[in-house]
C-alpha cells in the first residue's frame, strides 16, 4: 500500500493516503494544507491508512499519529518527525533525513516546525497547529 502512494508522489501531487488497497486521495498545494485538508475532511480514511507526502516534519507527524496513519513515507523527513512516528508505533521511511524541515527560503525552520518543536504529545502538536490553521 505504501509502495502504491509513493508512486502517486508525481507532478503537483503533494500528499497521497492509500487504504484498503486503493488510493483514496491525492492532494496537491503548498506546506502542511494539503494533508491538513484530508485530516479534517477525511479523517476516517487515515485510520490504518498509509500515507506518503513530499515533506514529513514533526507537525505533519503529529497530525498523522493522531489520527492513526499506520505507514508514513517522506520524500523528505525530518529526525523528530521520524523518532516521533516511530516512538508511536508507525512505519516511517524516507527519500532523505534531515535535522529539520527549512522555511521555503531556506535560511530558518519551518514555522509549523518550530511551532511544535517542543510539544510533549502529538495531541498538544495539533491543539497548536488547530489554533493557528482554523
Amino acid at each position: 500500500m505504501l509502495a502504491q502512494a509513493i508512486q502517486a508522489l508525481q507532478g503537483d501531487v503533494r500528499c497521497v493516503v492509500a487504504n484498503g488497497g486503493r488510493l483514496l486521495h491525492c492532494a496537491s498545494g503548498s506546506g502542511l494544507k494539503p494533508l491538513w485538508t484530508i485530516c479534517h475532511e477525511h479523517a476516517a480514511d487515515l485510520v490504518g491508512a498509509s500515507v506518503a507526502d513530499r515533506v514529513i516534519g514533526r507537525a505533519a507527524a503529529a497530525l498523522l499519529i493522531d489520527s492513526g496513519a499506520s505507514a508514513v513515507y517522506g520524500a523528505v523527513m525530518s529526525q523528530p518527525a521520524y523518532d516521533w512516528l516511530t516512538a508511536h508505533g508507525i512505519a516511517a521511511s524516507y527519500g532523505t533525513l534531515v535535522p529539520f524541515i527549512e522555511n521555503r527560503d531556506g535560511t530558518a525552520m519551518c514555522p509549523m516546525e518550530q511551532l511544535v518543536a517542543d510539544a510533549l504529545t502529538p495531541q498538544e502538536a495539533v491543539a497548536r497547529l488547530t489554533t493557528r490553521l482554523q
